[in-house]
């Protein structure tokens, strides 16, 4: 790490002080391409899509229970889960969005049943919500 108290840098700099500190170019690229990200406003807007429907299931047992994939064991370790949008790494980002398109029919099977039958009125909002931002995002 960079820091300048206490961190690599500082560490080495303390032993060597000619030393020269130059940035990792991976952290460089993934700094810009979080930047462009956050510029354009489709973009911001469908990682939020991503991130409020991962928050969605994994705030509640029943629904993330509600993305099974059937009974067999190996299909249900082979396939991608959900998971959280990240803002600092760009590589995340992608497993989310991977996740999401490779379980994209049980999220939306999933929505559709619980906004036609959870009793619920703030499930049944966030859920027909998504529903809706999936079909036409």
């Amino acid at each position: 790490m960079s820091g300048a108290k206490s961190g690599v840098q500082k560490r080495i700099s303390d032993v060597v002080p000619s030393s020269l500190y130059a940035h990792c170019t991976a952290h460089n690229l993934n700094l810009v391409i979080a930047d462009v990200a956050k510029s354009s406003l489709k973009i911001s807007t469908f990682f939020d899509i991503v991130q409020n429907i991962y928050l969605f299931f994994s705030q509640s047992a029943p629904r993330w229970a509600s993305l099974a994939f059937g009974n067999d064991i190996a299909n249900q370790i082979q396939k991608k889960v959900l998971k959280k949008v990240c803002n600092t790494k760009w590589e995340a980002r992608h497993s989310s969005v991977y996740a999401l398109k490779e379980n994209f029919i049980n999220v939306l099977k999933s929505l559709t049943n619980i906004s036609l039958t959870s009793k619920k009125s703030d499930e049944l909002n966030r859920a027909k919500s998504l529903l809706k931002k999936m079909q036409f995002f």
